[in-house]
């Protein structure tokens, strides 16, 4: 698996779910767009992704850009100046290449990442992940 979406799919680890997007035809070609691969991580096969990831090996600056890129790009532009996107940078630089089976590092890493992005209170937050949170009932969830 591609390691940015790998760190996609590691969001459920921090309990914020996968970044996904509202199904505008705007919003689906710039999701489309962000998970393209760059010239600077094609060259590299499967097998030396899959192995970069078991090492844990951090993501490089090519694999970092498409990271904060993709979220900025679901935030959309009337929430792009809520969020520190190198701080994020930072926080995906730290801790996206973990495994988010190591619960206590997970959570250190989700309560540093809502330092950043905020919570399902926060309209950036509830832009980049409104997937999730409406698709998964977490309104109705947290009222309960």
């Amino acid at each position: 698996m591609h390691r940015i979406i790998r760190f996609v799919v590691g969001l459920l680890g921090l309990g914020l779910g996968a970044v996904a997007f509202r199904a505008t035809p705007q919003r689906q070609r710039r999701y489309a767009r962000s998970f393209a691969l760059s010239a600077a991580t094609m060259p590299l096969s499967a097998e030396e992704l899959s192995a970069r990831t078991a090492a844990n090996v951090p993501f490089d600056d090519a694999e970092l850009d498409e990271a904060v890129q993709s979220l900025r790009d679901v935030a959309g532009a009337d929430h792009v100046g809520a969020i520190d996107w190198e701080a994020l940078r930072g926080v995906i630089s730290d801790v996206a290449h973990h495994s988010h089976k190591d619960w206590a590092r997970t959570e250190a890493a989700a309560a540093r990442l809502r330092t950043v992005v905020g919570g399902p209170g926060d309209a950036a937050f509830r832009s980049m992940f409104a997937r999730v949170l409406e698709g998964g009932g977490w309104d109705d969830a947290a009222a309960a």
